[in-house]
């Protein structure tokens, strides 16, 4: 029997299915950490009075970018280091001021 050399006695040696099995199994449990973290989350951003714009875009039920081109240069922003957060008052002010009756 004559020895295999260079990356073909790894292949040989390592069985190809474990590390894919094992990365399918972090990933998993990675996920259900992650859900379990925007679930916190969301339980806390419901009872904060200043929102991220990510959070205050989702409370309007509309996309960030939609958030930032067209509701975010109309709303008052506390700045604290880079985050840029937004009062809930403001939202509701802001609702106010474009709610309109559908004309049917």
């Amino acid at each position: 029997m004559t020895p295999v050399a260079g990356w073909e006695a790894i292949m040989q040696a390592e069985d190809p299915a474990r590390p894919r099995r094992l990365a399918r199994r972090e990933r998993t449990a990675s996920d259900a950490v992650g859900a379990h973290e925007r679930r916190i989350d969301r339980d806390v951003a419901s009872d904060r009075l200043l929102l991220k714009r990510s959070e205050a875009a989702s409370a309007l039920g509309m996309s960030l970018d939609h958030f930032e081109r067209y509701c975010q240069p109309h709303l008052r922003i506390v700045r604290s280091g880079r985050l840029r957060l937004v009062p809930r008052a403001e939202l509701t002010a802001w609702i106010q001021a474009n709610a309109e009756y559908a004309h049917a």
